[in-house]
Order: C-alpha cells, then sequence, then structure tokens
C-alpha cells in the first residue's frame, strides 16, 4: 500500500562534508514512538561533528558508540564522516537496524550493525570492545532514565583507551541564553556525582 511504501521511504537526510549522504526511514508507529523520528538534538549533534577537522579528530577511523540512538540518524551520520565501526545501541534497536540496510551500500567502508541495549544493565564485553568514542543526542530529558544513563557511562568509558577518555559527545538542552535546562542541568549533576565533567562546550542556537 502506499502508507507502507511512505514508511519504508527515506524522509531525513545527512549529507557530510566529504560528500557521503545517508538517508533515514522515520517510523512513529514502532515501539513507544519515541524513537521514530529524528529529533532536533540529533540534527545538531551531527552538525556539530560534520566539519573536516571535527571528523577527523573524533571519527574518521574511530569505532564508535551511539547511545539512544532512535532511527540511527547520529550513528550513520558518524559513519558517513568516515567511522570505521559503529555500533547503533537502543532498547528498541528495529528501526535503526532497518536503516542500517538501508544505507549498507553507501556505507560499505564502515562497520555498521544496532544492538538493544538497555541503560543501567551490564552490557556484555562484546558490545564495549574497542570502542573509542561514544555518541548521545536527546537522551537525558527523562529524569528517570538519567541514574540508569550515567551508570552506562561510567560502566563504558573505562573501557575506552586512556587518550579517548574524554571522546564522549552528547547533545544537552539550553535556553536561549545558553543555560542547561533542568533536565539536562540535573543530567550535569548526576554525571559530576560519578566522577564526570563537561570539559569543552558549545552552543548552537535553532
Amino acid at each position: 500500500t502506499s502508507s507502507k511504501k511512505m514508511q519504508s521511504s527515506p524522509t531525513a537526510f545527512f549529507r557530510g562534508c566529504n560528500g557521503v549522504e545517508v538517508g533515514l526511514v522515520q517510523d512513529n508507529s514502532k515501539a513507544d514512538g519515541l524513537g521514530g523520528e529524528v529529533w532536533a538534538g540529533a540534527y545538531l549533534l551531527s552538525s556539530f561533528l560534520n566539519t573536516e577537522d571535527r571528523a577527523e579528530e573524533l571519527l574518521r577511523g574511530r569505532r564508535v558508540l551511539d547511545l539512544g540512538t532512535g532511527t540511527g540518524f547520529v550513528g550513520l551520520s558518524a559513519a558517513a564522516l568516515g567511522a570505521s565501526r559503529v555500533l547503533l545501541t537502543d532498547e528498541f534497536p528495529d528501526l535503526a537496524s532497518q536503516n542500517v540496510q538501508v544505507n549498507r551500500a553507501t556505507l560499505r567502508r564502515s562497520r555498521v550493525a544496532a544492538k538493544r541495549l538497555i541503560w543501567g544493565e551490564k552490557a556484555s564485553p562484546a558490545t564495549l570492545e574497542g570502542i573509542q568514542v561514544v555518541l548521545g543526542a536527546e537522551v537525558t530529558y527523562n529524569r528517570k532514565a538519567q541514574g540508569a544513563l550515567v551508570a552506562t557511562l561510567a560502566a563504558l568509558l573505562p573501557a575506552l583507551p586512556f587518550e579517548d577518555q574524554r571522546r564522549a559527545v552528547f547533545f544537552l538542552d539550553c535556553d536561549a541564553q545558553g543555560n542547561l535546562c533542568p533536565s539536562s542541568a540535573a543530567f550535569q549533576a548526576l554525571a559530576a556525582d560519578a566522577g564526570f565533567d563537561i570539559v569543552e562546550r558549545h552552543t548552537y542556537t535553532l
């Protein structure tokens, strides 16, 4: 039917500074619906990474894990920018897995996969093995899940090579003056209690 065709056709796109483009299917009918569309934070984080300097510093030839991936937009953007391996993780990874297949031919130089990962639960060593960069866009809005998210980060980051300890890149909501919104501020406080700190900050306005 025409509605099924619409759901299987890409409606969100990212074009890297290297000219590689990916297209993603969006579908709010699956799972909880929240991860079925590309949120503004995913566009902003991908845009932040989409420069020659940042792609070279953070992504190219590196192994990346995307937390709360939803459609897979941020992780697939990282693959388009040259990440050698990308693991898209979510409680409901079906749509991300579909988008991996949609872009398989385009991203043939990267190994991309989608896997179920529930924050706070112990991840298998195979999930963490070799990960060098952690990405997350709009993953702090639910305060009830923030403790589990911080626990997952605490479990993940020590597995990174020493020189990559600072390579976790997150999008956090701010107000018009650049101040962290309540949910983002609460996440930062929890992360600080767990020994993390924001070491570099860039502010963007929609």
